[in-house]
């Protein structure tokens, strides 16, 4: 099987696409239960926003959009962040440094509390798909 050829931007706008509405579904559930745009009409607030976060997702992961380091550290990115979706939909909690460095505080036995086979599978369904399907992509140069 040949693989097909794609632009690394385009896999950046893909992955962003990605990020910035399927990874941040607990943002958008918040961000509409508080503007509440059936309500007042500001879809295009929502809207706006939402591109806003797509543009930046995309910022990042173009400036990463180097051929030798694009897949590795994307597909880390995109497990990170589905391991951090999972706790800001199971949890209702965003992380920060100060969450971090509580983490990293925290002994063996209260980590592996927190490893539970809902934080696995949301992990292995939002974290590992979009990089198996890059890697089955041929990246045109730059």
């Amino acid at each position: 099987m040949t693989k097909s050829p794609i632009h690394p931007l385009l896999v950046a706008a893909a992955v962003a696409l990605f990020g910035a509405v399927v990874l941040n579904v607990v943002f958008w559930q918040r961000l509409i239960g508080v503007v509440q745009p059936s309500v007042t009409g500001l879809w295009h607030l929502v809207l706006a926003i939402g591109i806003i976060v797509t543009i930046g997702y995309g910022m990042v992961l173009t400036a990463i959009a180097h051929p030798k380091v694009f897949r590795p550290v994307t597909t880390f990115l995109l497990i990170l962040s589905s391991g951090l979706a999972y706790l800001a939909h199971e949890y209702g909690i965003g992380a920060s440094s100060m969450m971090l460095r509580t983490a990293l505080e925290t002994n063996r036995s209260e980590a592996f509390d927190l490893i539970t086979p809902k934080l696995v599978l949301f992990v292995i369904g939002l974290g590992v798909p979009p990089p198996c399907v890059a890697s089955m992509l041929r990246a045109t140069g730059s």
